[in-house]
């Protein structure tokens, strides 16, 4: 959770976040 992108506070509230389908490794990384 590095915080370069917007959308970080939003996944992290309600876990499935922007991209709906996002495993929680990946969410994590934020490798996009």
């Amino acid at each position: 959770m590095e915080g370069d992108f917007d959308c970080v506070p939003v996944w992290s509230d309600e876990g499935e976040g922007v991209l709906g389908a996002v495993p929680e490794g990946v969410k994590m990384e934020g490798d996009f």
